[in-house]
């Protein structure tokens, strides 16, 4: 029907990428996240007989036979699509639906969140999966700008780099893959936090194989890899969502320069924004888990841009609160 949000089971992926706004809500992510186990259910509506909008989210099974719908990084969201999820849930018995945009925090949507919780128990999500804050680069200010953006020791870092014989190029291919997933598990065991399995990036690169989205970038230092970025390339943006380096040549400074690189690809590319993909809140503290990494992209002069948060649509009172005890204990 017309003008309302329906189930679509058959598109042109080609077709559906034209009206997606993020890499999450790509027709390949869809594919990646149902290869992984999340049921990918996709909206669409028409108007005039012209598919107008698509917007896609993943059924996850918990344990005890309960389920959670994920709708990750759309536009800001309105009531006509939170009732298209509600329904979903509920045919699915789904108890909730976690529910993240890639939108700004401005007085127009928290008005539409208001507008939306009248009418359903939307709460604002105490276990955020994004952080709420992202650092971003406009990267149409060009390339000289954007140099003397960057803090002075990131410069001299950059320079270095060059100069101690680092160099980086573009490897997205299996091979480059390989290489991010040798260095991700060095740099895991390192910090001691958690990362994918190894499949998960090998079948996020079948997904996306043969279309110009997924970049890996190397930094080689006397051949051998010791610096990776895997980028999204997407419409207007590029996004930054892993790396990872070899601890052991750390004073090569070849993150540094796989920053810059990246930067300079998104130029040549002519995106318009160059998203970092989370940090601190503004003003964190230095003893702040991500103060690490905030700090690094902060020194490229990025600057903050406050989403409008993580939403949790409750669809069964009971076992939402249920939930939020176990994540607690977690």
């Amino acid at each position: 029907m017309d003008d309302m949000y329906q189930v679509i089971t058959k598109i042109n992926p080609k077709i559906y990428n034209q009206l997606a706004y993020h890499p999450l809500q790509s027709w390949e992510w869809g594919e990646f996240k149902n290869k992984r186990g999340a049921k990918v259910v996709r909206m669409g509506k028409m108007i005039d007989g012209k598919w107008h909008s698509f917007f896609q989210f993943f059924i996850h099974k918990l344990p005890l036979g309960q389920k959670l719908i994920y709708y990750p990084r759309d536009k800001m969201f309105d009531k006509e699509k939170i009732e298209a999820v509600m329904k979903a849930a509920q045919k699915e018995g789904a108890f909730m639906a976690k529910i993240e945009p890639y939108a700004v925090f401005n007085s127009k949507n928290m008005d539409v969140i208001k507008e939306v919780k009248n009418k359903f128990n939307l709460k604002r999500s105490p276990h955020p999966l994004f952080p709420e804050y992202t650092l971003r680069l406009d990267l149409e200010a060009g390339e000289d700008v954007l140099w003397q953006q960057l803090h002075s020791k990131a410069r001299y870092n950059v320079r270095l780099a060059k100069r101690k014989g680092v160099v980086v190029k573009e490897e997205s291919t299996k091979e480059g893959v390989e290489a991010f997933v040798k260095l991700i598990k060095k740099t895991t065991g390192r910090q001691g936090f958690k990362a994918h399995d190894e499949s998960y990036y090998f079948d996020m690169y079948e997904a996306f194989k043969g279309l110009d989205v997924l970049k890996v970038l190397l930094a080689l230092y006397d051949k051998k890899v010791i610096g990776a970025w895997v980028l999204f390339d997407w419409g207007d943006f590029l996004f930054y969502p892993y790396g990872a380096s070899d601890y052991d040549y750390r004073r090569l400074m070849a993150s540094n320069l796989l920053a810059w690189e990246a930067v300079l690809y998104g130029i040549r590319k002519k995106k318009k924004i160059f998203d970092l993909w989370g940090a601190a809140e503004p003003g964190f503290d230095k003893s702040h888990k991500w103060a690490g990494f905030s700090r690094f992209k902060l020194s490229y002069g990025a600057k903050y841009w406050r989403t409008i948060g993580s939403w949790d649509l409750v669809v069964n009172p009971i076992k939402y609160a249920a939930f939020g005890v176990v994540e607690k204990v977690r």
